[in-house]
């Protein structure tokens, strides 16, 4: 029974962190291959004749991006994994 109430209020007290009812499981962290700094967004890229895929976060994206005929977008890494 004293179980079962602490598991209830475990529950509730992250519903009220949660809104969105929806579980948040891990927080990841990575750094920008570029500059290093950790951001809880990156692009997955290729932008050299390397064809090698990197993470870049959001600033060093717009440095690479513009006017570079090698850049190919693959897909966005979130540091809030929900499942």
């Amino acid at each position: 029974m004293f179980r079962c109430a602490v598991f209830r209020s475990v529950v509730s007290a992250a519903r009220i962190k949660n809104p969105h009812k929806m579980p948040i499981k891990r927080i990841r962290t990575k750094p920008c291959d570029r500059c290093k700094e950790t951001n809880d967004v990156l692009y997955r890229v290729r932008i050299d004749e390397s064809q090698r895929w990197i993470f870049v976060c959001p600033t060093c994206l717009e440095q690479v991006k513009p006017g570079n005929p090698l850049y190919q977008y693959g897909g966005t890494w979130k540091s809030k994994k929900r499942h």
